[in-house]
Order: C-alpha cells, then structure tokens, then sequence
C-alpha cells in the first residue's frame, strides 16, 4: 500500500485568444488557469519475470481543482468572462508491465 500526492498549476502570466484567419481575437481575450490538488492510496507489487521495473500497480485519486477566468484589459467592455469554478474529479488508474526486456553486452579486447 503507498500514499499519492501531487500537486498541478497551470497558470500563464499573460491572456489568451483565439485565432480568427490566423489573427488574435483580442475582443474575447482571457486570463485563465487552474489549481489541482491529488491525493489518494496505491498498491503496487512485482510480476514475473521479476526485474526492477516489472509490476502492477494500481491508484485510486481524488483530485479536487479550481478553474479560475479573468478578462483582459483588451477584451471587448461587453465581454462577459466564465465564472470561476470548483471542480472534483476521480481518477482509478493501473499499469502492468512484465516485459522481458534482454541486455546485450559485448565486450571488444
């Protein structure tokens, strides 16, 4: 049994817009971003044919986040930005790998 934690960000120091003709849309230009926390238990065991890297594993995660929109300066006065929004999400994930992996070694004298 293990314990997971992590923590993810994304958030740019500038806005956003889309391309319109290959042209930024400044009218609808946005700041956003997210804040994400995870969190949850994991097993993890070895399978054959038993080297370092051979296992099962699998995590359950809860990963609670908070999507956050703010208008630009440049976008349009009419402009109305997204409402910042909790967010909760659940993750079950597993990994297998029991590949049998061969070294070759050649030595030259």
């Amino acid at each position: 049994m293990e314990y997971v934690l992590s923590f993810s960000n994304f958030t740019l120091p500038f806005a956003k817009s889309e391309l319109v003709d290959g042209k930024s849309f400044t009218p609808e230009e946005l700041r956003w971003g997210y804040v994400r926390a995870e969190f949850g238990i994991g097993y993890r065991r070895q399978v054959s044919p038993g080297n370092q890297d051979n296992m099962f594993a699998a995590d359950l995660l809860v990963e609670p986040g908070f999507l956050y929109f703010h208008k630009s300066s440049d976008a349009a006065a009419n402009f109305i930005a997204p409402h910042n929004t909790p967010e909760l999400r659940f993750h079950l994930q597993t990994r297998y790998d029991a590949l049998v992996r061969k070294t070759r070694i050649s030595l030259k004298t």
